[in-house]
């Protein structure tokens, strides 16, 4: 199962709520710091680390310029690709997400597959991405 940890509060370093900061599987035992109020960790059932990767992507500018001196890409745009966006979430999940956030600082998905409906890329607003 893959372990997401997600910010709950924009950062001036580039992270904004909802982004997904790390990607990682059950035997992950995350430190004291990684949770409320700063962090919410989300328990994906029946998903991959590797499915669920993309989701630490970070996004480059799309123009393609490229540093001469690495060959990578040289201007992030976000330290995102894609972000959860809240607005997707329905009134009665969003509840339980706060609640669970508060309380343990933990939430289990109960349906991966429904998630995908919350996620979009940042630069264009597409999304609907499969695990």
């Amino acid at each position: 199962m893959a372990r997401l940890l997600v910010r709950m509060a924009d950062t001036p370093s580039g992270y904004k709520r909802f982004d997904v900061v790390d990607v990682r599987d059950d035997s992950v035992q995350w430190g004291g710091l990684e949770g409320y109020p700063i962090f919410l960790r989300v328990y994906l059932p029946g998903i991959t680390v590797d499915q669920a990767r993309f989701l630490q992507e970070i996004q480059y500018d799309p123009t393609g310029h490229i540093d001469p001196d690495t060959g990578n890409p040289d201007r992030m745009l976000y330290k995102r690709a894609w972000r959860i966006v809240e607005s997707r979430i329905t009134p009665p999940i969003m509840a339980q997400i706060e609640a669970a956030w508060m309380v343990s600082g933990e939430y289990v998905v109960p349906d991966a597959d429904g998630m995908l409906a919350w996620l979009e890329k940042k630069i264009d607003g597409s999304g609907r991405p499969e695990w």
